[in-house]
């Protein structure tokens, strides 16, 4: 029953981004008529405790919504510096999304701190989601102000 597993697996997918898409703070404005075009654009990624979800320094390759897990937001002053954790993300946070939208390395690393299940979206479908749906910005200047 190949079919069978490539269906509910398809199923399951769809539920869990559309249920992440409703507490996600940043992906929730986007129409709920829209979603499962959105859906579709997500790919799964999953990262073991103390894997890197981006790098401090680095261009993300896209943003990351948390499914399940937890991931720690760390940054590292030169090279000796002591790691400070600024933050902790769960389910429905969104990693990587102000770096990509401002196209510039990430101040801080996202280190997995338990076993995390991710949702990816690469950069370009972002880019694409925020010119389909503006009032995205708007989410991630709140995210933001809070986050500084």
């Amino acid at each position: 029953f190949p079919e069978l597993g490539r269906e509910l697996a398809a199923y399951t997918k769809e539920r869990m981004v559309q249920n992440l898409l409703r507490m996600s703070e940043v992906l929730r404005v986007v129409p709920q008529a829209d979603r499962p075009a959105l859906v579709a654009r997500f790919q799964p990624r999953v990262f073991e405790p103390n894997e890197r979800l981006h790098a401090q320094d680095e261009l993300p390759e896209g943003i990351f919504l948390i499914a399940s897990g937890e991931g720690a937001v760390v940054r590292r002053e030169g090279d000796q510096g002591e790691p400070l954790v600024l933050a902790t993300l769960g389910p429905g946070d969104v990693a990587g999304e102000v770096s990509v939208v401002l196209r510039r390395r990430a101040n801080a690393d996202v280190i997995a701190t338990h076993p995390t299940v991710t949702l990816f979206l690469p950069t370009t479908d972002f880019m694409g989601l925020i010119d389909e749906h503006p009032s995205i910005l708007g989410s991630l200047y709140r995210l933001a102000v809070r986050r500084a």
